[in-house]
């Protein structure tokens, strides 16, 4: 009695439900084949996930920090320093006290107009501010030394002679410096003018009562305009 492979049903075999060595053969190869396809595929699987390391590594670690990020720090921080930078600093020398005899209308008005802080005393203290004590450096804008004014009260040890101070403030039109404030580089005490309101604020003022004035006026002339248009209407 004949038999047949179990698997191709056409080759003869010896036993009943042997594999002829045709189907055999191919199913051989047919294995190695799944075998190597699941083979590259682990090993296209490992390097995938290499370079995903690779690359998360270099986002954290290695991801340079922009040129205009870096710029815009800097920037914020000079910025930030100039600030807190004094206008001039030095050894104070030559104290005066003088009387600004002026009348009120006019010490407000040239607040106003020059941007100078209002003394209601009518006072101002001026000074000069030497690079050094021995007189024979310059100072940053190249001059000898700086004319300051302060308005207003001040500590006379704030401004003693000989004093080395830094000055706070700013320059007016003609380079003198004015006094906001004056610390002194040895004790570190800081003083500033008292009996004085700043030029913005002068300005400020100035502008809201010219502003209500004008209002006044307006709402004024519109009552009178009223009432002698009803005075002369009832007339007729």
């Amino acid at each position: 009695m004949q038999y047949t492979c179990r698997i191709c049903g056409r080759n003869v075999v010896q036993n009943e439900g042997d594999v002829c060595a045709a189907c055999l053969s191919a199913g051989h190869s047919e294995s190695q084949k799944k075998r190597t396809s699941r083979k590259i595929l682990l090993n296209t699987e490992t390097v995938d996930h290499q370079l995903v390391e690779e690359e998360l590594e270099q986002q954290v670690y290695e991801a340079p920090v922009p040129e205009e990020a870096e710029n815009e720090a800097e920037d914020t921080e000079e910025a930030a320093i100039d600030r807190n930078q004094p206008v001039a600093h030095g050894v104070i020398h030559n104290v005066t006290r003088e009387d600004l005899d002026q009348p009120v209308p006019l010490r407000w008005l040239r607040s106003f107009f020059q941007g100078v802080p209002y003394s209601f005393s009518g006072t101002a203290t001026l000074f000069q501010i030497f690079p050094s004590d021995a007189g024979n450096a310059l100072n940053e804008m190249g001059n000898a030394f700086d004319e300051a004014i302060v308005y207003g009260k001040i500590s006379a040890a704030a401004i003693a002679e000989s004093s080395d101070v830094e000055i706070y403030g700013y320059r007016d039109a003609d380079n003198h410096v004015i006094v906001r404030q004056i610390r002194s580089k040895a004790s570190g005490a800081i003083a500033e003018p008292s009996g004085v309101l700043r030029a913005g604020l002068v300005r400020g003022i100035t502008i809201a009562a010219f502003a209500a004035i004008l209002g006044i006026l307006f709402v004024g002339g519109s009552v009178i305009s009223g009432m002698a248009a009803g005075i002369f209407g009832t007339g007729k």
